[in-house]
């Protein structure tokens, strides 16, 4: 049974923890400048339309009290909307970056996890860039045909949000299990215990999924998911192994 004090301690790791701040700073620098271009953009339009609201038929704004209340109003609600919804749109921007980004770590992460706690694992993953492309576009297909069949359901609401939630989260969890399981196993036994024993690694995806919804919590979703799962495979390896008969 694995010990999930030994996922946080890991979180906290210096060794570890440099991955994640270099994908926090490599999503900061993507996605920064573009939310603030953005967040100018948008609000300049929204300022210069309660201007010419009040503007007379000349086009010069009249200088009157009431004017200069109202647009200060209007530059108040403008900006909490505007954080409000910038912010959201950049925190769910920024999870699925992160995710991408720290793909590029797993191997060294999944390697400093072995060493750390399960030196006797050997890691077999033969999961090259073009195989883990190819699954993920055979996923991707997969996903969007169920997503097809299901189409008059997304007409009724709260059902609608439910199944985009579950369709978004089954997407995550088959590109986690299969870019940290791919430097585990090599590819046929990946395959094979993703297909037996999948429900194993519900706990970490759907844990680190749901956090990924929750404002500051999903700035660590996908670096905890990676930990976690890093963990699971390598700690039940050689009975996933025995089980599947591999």
């Amino acid at each position: 049974m694995l010990n999930l004090d030994k996922v946080f301690e890991d979180f906290f790791d210096r060794r570890l923890l440099r991955y994640w701040i270099k994908t926090l700073i490599i999503a900061l620098l993507v996605l920064g400048p573009l939310l603030l271009w953005l967040g100018l953009g948008v609000f300049a339009v929204v300022s210069d339309f309660a201007v010419s609201i009040a503007a007379d038929p000349a086009g010069k704004v009249e200088q009157a009290f009431w004017l200069t209340i109202l647009l200060g109003a209007v530059h108040i609600v403008v900006g909490v909307l505007l954080t409000g919804v910038l912010g959201i749109l950049f925190l769910h921007l920024f999870v699925m970056l992160s995710l991408f980004i720290i793909g590029f770590f797993t191997e060294d992460i999944v390697k400093q996890v072995r060493d750390k706690h399960y030196p006797g694992v050997s890691l077999d993953g033969t999961m090259t860039v073009f195989d883990f492309g190819l699954f993920m576009a055979k996923s991707l297909i997969k996903h969007l045909l169920v997503l097809i069949l299901l189409l008059p359901l997304l007409l009724i609401p709260a059902v609608n949000g439910l199944i985009i939630v579950a369709w978004l989260f089954s997407m995550y969890r088959s590109a986690l299990l299969v870019d940290v399981g791919g430097n585990v196993f090599d590819k046929q036994q990946l395959y094979k215990q993703i297909s037996l024993f999948e429900p194993r690694y519900y706990p970490a995806t759907a844990a680190s999924y749901f956090a990924g919804l929750v404002p500051l919590l999903n700035l660590a979703a996908p670096y905890l998911a990676v930990i976690w799962l890093s963990h699971i495979l390598l700690d039940n390896k050689d009975s996933y192994i025995a089980e599947s008969g591999a």
